[in-house]
């Protein structure tokens, strides 16, 4: 039946097979099918939709370059406030996706008060994303160079047990290379220094590792406050 362009109701029923794909997260085919359909709705409401929908698709296979050219693409000519809305919103998370909390706070406070569940959401998100320090971000860098002394990086990252064992280890093992080196036993004095340099080195790699967890972990912990409302 809908295979006939002059039936009436036949771009909803296309647009709603594109859905129906969406919702059981099909979401290549989804897009696919809205690829196809596009060039054939007879308005640019429908048009609007089906770009919503490819957006939202390619939001949840987090490609999100691709998602914001589809919301970017329907802000231009959109009439619906309650779609600009949504847009708005995935426009938001999407940003936030790609660690650009500063745009993503800009879209949510686009929201219009017209759609209050939106809106709500939008504003206990504007509050985290104030709340939200990057100054508590520990510099990978700085860890690095600090971590030239040993455990000095791990301390500063917060993790002062490792610093001690670190730094204990390191001694331990410097002090028996510098009495291999002393007392002329040729092979246990390279042996001892290889494994010295060996964890010398470790010791400065996990000093830079440790602030991308920690930085990593924090971010964790800031996304888990964010609940996406599903669009169906």
């Amino acid at each position: 039946m809908w295979y006939n362009p002059n039936y009436k109701d036949r771009d909803i029923i296309l647009l709603n097979i594109g859905r129906s794909y969406y919702n059981e997260k099909l979401y290549y085919k989804a897009i696919e099918w809205n690829h196809n359909i596009l060039s054939e709705a007879s308005s640019d409401s429908i048009r609007n939709y089906i770009k919503f929908y490819t957006g939202n698709s390619y939001f949840e296979l987090s490609y999100y370059d691709n998602a914001l050219n589809n919301y970017d693409s329907i802000i231009k000519n959109v009439k619906n406030q309650l779609l600009l809305n949504k847009v708005y919103y995935m426009n938001a998370f999407s940003y936030l996706q790609r660690g650009e909390l500063e745009y993503s706070k800009r879209n949510f406070q686009l929201i219009s008060s017209k759609s209050d569940e939106l809106y709500l959401d939008a504003n206990k998100y504007i509050k985290y994303l104030d709340e939200f320090n990057l100054k508590d971000f520990k510099n990978p860098k700085i860890a690095g160079i600090l971590g030239i002394v040993p455990g000095l990086g791990y301390a500063y990252n917060g993790y002062f047990q490792t610093g001690l064992a670190a730094l204990l280890v390191n001694s331990i093992f410097m002090g028996a290379t510098y009495k291999a080196f002393k007392d002329d036993k040729d092979a246990t004095s390279v042996f001892c220094s290889i494994l010295s340099l060996g964890l010398y080195i470790g010791s400065i790699y996990g000093s830079v590792q440790t602030s991308y967890r920690f930085n990593n972990n924090l971010l964790k912990d800031f996304y888990s406050k964010f609940k996406r409302i599903h669009f169906n």
